[in-house]
């Protein structure tokens, strides 16, 4: 409420002091102009107001200036899609903060500044996790990170703190098929050998052949056979993977051209046993 009375006057609102009373539990609590004071935040409840000092020591805000104010500077989801969006493409948030008011005419418009778009950046990070295979063969996440972005050069930074902190390159590295971490790997890990992950390769299957073609034959169930299984060689795999190609007519689909060019990289039946301790 006080929150939107500031913004018809013209000023914004912050919180200041707390007290409580002697059993240490919180009775009071100052919410002030934003240009009043010092500031110092704590938690509160639920409240009642007893006092209500309206005046002002400095002019308020005219109209056309109160999206100005900080307590009505916010993103809204379309803008933070917009950051997150243009942040793949190496685009910061200064960029973007220009192309959104580009599109909408003004900074009324947008609803937000560039400090916002900044900020929103700077928390909205990337979560790395890291995770290992141990003696049991079980999963164990032993590491983790926060990112600003997902380029090359800072999966190149982080591989290099990794391998300051742990000391040595793991055998082998799964991952997805981004092709900054494929860079960096390359960079940083140069003795460790570079796999993608099965279930990132096939989780398209559905879109990149056809619904139709995987839910109403035993297409699926015939390719799984032959990806998801680690006692075929490599001479038995190629024989198997043309006879489901060529079962159900799919020699023309660039998609599984693609991804079957890479079989070397994430079909079980190229990799080494031995290649399993020191998975990360």
């Amino acid at each position: 409420m006080y929150v939107k009375y500031a913004k018809e006057c013209g000023f914004s609102v912050r919180k200041r002091t707390t007290k409580t009373n002697s059993k240490g539990i919180l009775h009071i609590k100052y919410y002030l102009c934003k240009r009043s004071g010092l500031y110092k935040d704590k938690k509160a409840g639920s409240w009642k107001v007893y006092k209500f000092v309206e005046e002002h020591n400095h002019d308020l805000i005219e109209r056309p200036d109160k999206y100005f104010l900080p307590t009505e500077r916010h993103l809204t989801q379309l803008q933070k899609h917009v950051i997150h969006s243009m942040s793949k493409l190496n685009l910061g948030p200064v960029k973007a903060f220009n192309v959104m008011k580009t599109c909408f005419g003004s900074f009324e418009d947008v609803g937000a500044s560039k400090v916002e778009f900044k900020n929103y950046k700077r928390y909205s990070m990337v979560f790395v996790p890291f995770t290992g295979i141990d003696n049991h063969h079980c999963n164990v996440t032993f590491g983790a990170t926060l990112l600003a972005s997902e380029t090359a050069d800072m999966y190149i930074w982080l591989l290099r703190v990794f391998l300051k902190a742990v000391g040595s390159q793991p055998k082998v590295v799964v991952t997805n098929q981004d092709p900054a971490r494929k860079k960096a790997i390359s960079a940083v890990f140069v003795n460790t050998r570079h796999r993608l992950c099965m279930w990132h390769m096939m989780h398209k299957l559905s879109l990149k052949v056809g619904v139709r073609l995987c839910n109403s034959t035993n297409f699926k169930e015939h390719i799984y056979s032959v990806v998801w299984t680690d006692t075929l060689t490599p001479e038995e795999f190629e024989l198997e993977l043309e006879v489901v190609i060529t079962e159900f007519n799919l020699a023309d689909n660039d998609w599984l051209f693609d991804i079957f060019a890479l079989r070397e990289s994430w079909i079980p039946a190229y990799y080494r046993m031995e290649e399993m301790s020191g998975l990360m």
